[in-house]
């Protein structure tokens, strides 16, 4: 099966989804990314997968480039005969929901937080529920990295309760980022970094 992992960025592809595309690769599958271009494309292909460029302002705001975008999408998905697409960030769940209704494509995708639309709770975060609700009736199944985003998607009759999957975060790639012991007589120090 031809399986696409949609995100907002190659970059993102790379640090936290490759490992995801290494185990389709092994299982078989044929793999393709699609994001827009950010000089991770290269490393995207030296790990075995093919990448597919994707026209997209991920903060982007304007709706007539934000519809180029879909079709952009739609067309890659078509072109590429994916049949399943894995996807991550507010905009690739969104799109490629969008697209899926049009195409005989699964999609799956993953919510890690609700994203700067959510926060406001004006007009944009009234069309993005909007855009969430049609996006993700399709979908065989949506991912959850927590409970409160679970809940509130929930809450706005996004996605039914039988079609929601909560795991436990993307988690740390330990072969990547093995701990090492902290030499003697050294007092660790913790640095946060992250949104509260």
């Amino acid at each position: 099966m031809r399986i696409a992992v949609v995100a907002n960025s190659a970059w993102y592809l790379f640090n936290f989804r490759r490992r995801l595309m290494q185990a389709l690769r092994d299982d078989g599958h044929e793999v393709v990314a699609i994001s827009p271009a950010d000089g991770y494309e290269a490393r995207l292909r030296s790990e075995g997968v093919e990448w597919v460029g994707w026209a997209l302002a991920p903060a982007g705001t304007d709706p007539w480039r934000e519809l180029r975008s879909v079709a952009a999408l739609r067309g890659a998905l078509r072109r590429e005969r994916i049949g399943l697409a894995f996807t991550y960030t507010p905009k690739a769940n969104i799109y490629t929901g969008l697209a899926a209704r049009t195409l005989a494509l699964a999609h799956v995708p993953n919510v890690s937080g609700l994203g700067r639309a959510f926060i406001d709770r004006g007009a944009l975060t009234r069309l993005v529920v909007r855009l969430y609700r049609l996006a993700f009736g399709p979908a065989r199944v949506v991912v959850f990295q927590n409970d409160d985003d679970r809940a509130e998607f929930l809450a706005a009759r996004l996605v039914e309760p039988g079609r929601t999957l909560r795991v436990p975060g993307s988690g740390v790639d330990l072969d990547r980022f093995a701990p090492v012991p902290l030499p003697p007589g050294t007092d660790p120090i913790f640095l946060f970094i992250g949104r509260v």
